[in-house]
């Protein structure tokens, strides 16, 4: 639709639903983040009068519509600003600008003295801090106070028939984001080393305590003075403390703030700095992998996208990735998983031989999956052209091969699959025959019944564990075929005889068994019957 026929439509529909009977008023909120498109819009509605004169009963200029716009001064833009002034200077708009300001402290003091039906003098020590908080901004001194009630630190109490609260519970509740750019503008007034202290802090997670503290600043005098710093940045309202050793930003809009106003090689340096404090003194080097190595991932792949990083522990790095990769994986963290595995892949610098083999091979591997599970098919491919063209062996290509499959399958090219699936059958020794017909199936399934005469489907289930690793994939690919086309299911039978009589029974192998030999006839239901 052109924008003039939406203007258009806009207009008319103003039409439809005000008249002289029935006023209309359009508020518009948060103006300072409208786009081009609905200043235009806007902009039709007001300027272009030719549908609104069609509401005058007379000649004068009250066209029963009122438009209502609010925004936030320090927030708009120059194209904003452009049609703000426009509207100004149009012949056929009347603008009148409100600006509105906080209220002072006295005022402030009177709208919770009346509202809690208490003297000013008893709401003095609770407006101290809401007006601190909120900066006088009425809408955000209701919300304020209603999240005190709601969260049962403002409550009336019966016995003293009045409100009461706990002055050091308001004073650690948080405060709105909507006050925060004028909390912002303390950031100017700190000290250079509390602001870097705060540009540390806006690295790291939600808060600090004393044992992050104690890895980032190993001996007593840095530490404390790092600490003297957050307690100063308390004292301006832009940290709160939780407790007696953490600390936190009263709003992640101030952390963010905190953050942008390094630069590029800033933000690097501090990454990397507490990365490797945290890998020096963090009690990385243990078996499990913790939320300290978690960390340490993190802050290491943040310096790197700024180009700080070191080139001698960069295969520590990978392997680091590669552990919170498949961490995540096993989770279903994805996302995650996927930006650890692009880390770790960028920090090899190239597919590395010798005794980096496995950790190139495995970054590839799950490097592909994770694409392919995110639905980069692009980086997927270029992750398996990588391993195929540098994997010693048939049987290191394995993991490849089953994301190409997978992805194969999800994009509709069923044809394309199988016929992979049947030459990495044929590369692992399990021939397949398409062209077979209901005798040839009913043979293959007495055939495999024969082998498990006497045993019962517990035997079965509860049967020694499949080792052989060739096996195993090879019953994987079955699966996967069987499950792609039934008409290719019969071919199963010749691998369910080779793997029963050469590898004993599992559980995994009873399902594969079930899958193929169910096809003609629902012939294994008959022998479970029949057993």
């Amino acid at each position: 639709m052109s924008r003039r026929r939406l203007h258009f439509l806009f207009q008319k529909l103003i039409n439809a639903v005000c008249s002289d009977q029935r006023r209309l008023a359009l508020f518009f909120d948060d103006l300072q983040w409208a786009d081009d498109r609905c200043m235009e819009l806007l902009s039709a509605l007001m300027m272009e009068r030719d549908h609104l004169q069609e509401l005058d009963d007379d000649d004068n200029d009250d066209t029963h519509c009122l438009f209502v716009g609010s925004f936030r001064s320090n927030e708009t833009n120059d194209n904003l600003l452009s049609h703000f002034d426009n509207f100004e200077q149009s012949a056929s708009v009347n603008v009148t600008k409100i600006e509105l300001g906080g209220l002072t402290k006295v005022e402030s003091n009177n709208m919770i003295s009346e509202v809690l039906r208490l003297p000013t003098r008893l709401t003095s020590p609770l407006n101290e801090v809401v007006q601190r908080k909120t900066t006088g901004n009425p809408f955000h001194i209701i919300t304020f106070m209603h999240s005190l009630v709601k969260d049962s630190i403002l409550n009336y109490s019966l016995s003293d028939h009045r409100w009461v609260w706990d002055i050091e519970a308001v004073k650690s509740t948080s405060i709105d984001k909507t006050v925060l750019d004028l909390l912002a503008r303390k950031f100017a007034l700190l000290p250079d080393n509390s602001m870097d202290a705060l540009k540390v802090l806006s690295c790291l997670g939600p808060k600090v305590d004393d044992a992050l503290m104690k890895h980032l600043y190993t001996s007593p005098e840095s530490r404390n003075e790092f600490i003297a710093c957050l307690d100063s940045a308390v004292g301006e309202n832009i940290l709160e403390k939780n407790g007696d050793s953490a600390y936190s930003f009263v709003h992640d809009m101030l952390k963010q703030l905190a953050y942008a106003v390094m630069s590029e090689e800033e933000k690097g340096k501090n990454h990397f700095w507490i990365g490797m404090q945290l890998i020096a003194h963090g009690n990385a080097e243990t078996d499990e992998f913790n939320a300290t190595n978690f960390s340490i991932v993190d802050q290491i792949n943040a310096a790197k996208s700024y180009g700080v990083t070191e080139e001698a522990l960069h295969i520590k790095f990978a392997e680091l990735n590669l552990r919170a990769g498949k961490i995540s994986i096993d989770v279903s963290d994805f996302q995650c998983a996927f930006s650890y595995m692009k880390a770790g892949v960028s920090f090899l610098k190239g597919w590395q031989n010798g005794q980096y083999y496995d950790l190139s091979l495995q970054l590839h591997e799950s490097a592909a999956l994770v694409s392919y599970i995110n639905t980069d098919i692009g980086l997927m491919q270029s992750y398996l052209k990588i391993l195929f063209e540098n994997a010693k062996c048939f049987e290191d290509r394995l993991h490849g091969y089953l994301v190409m499959i997978q992805s194969m399958i999800s994009v509709q090219k069923q044809g394309d699959a199988m016929r992979k699936i049947i030459f990495i059958l044929e590369e692992l020794g399990e021939s397949i025959s398409i062209d077979v017909n209901h005798k040839d199936a009913y043979e293959e399934v007495a055939s495999t019944k024969s082998l498990l005469d006497g045993r019962s489907v517990e035997d079965v289930i509860n049967g020694k564990r499949m080792t052989d690793k060739k096996l195993r994939w090879t019953l994987k690919f079955l699966n996967l075929l069987c499950h792609l086309n039934m008409d290719f299911a019969v071919t199963l039978q010749k691998g369910c005889k080779y793997m029963v009589l050469g590898c004993g029974t599992s559980q995994t192998m009873l399902r594969s068994v079930s899958s193929g030999i169910a096809v003609p006839n629902a012939s294994l239901k008959a022998w479970e019957q029949n057993t």
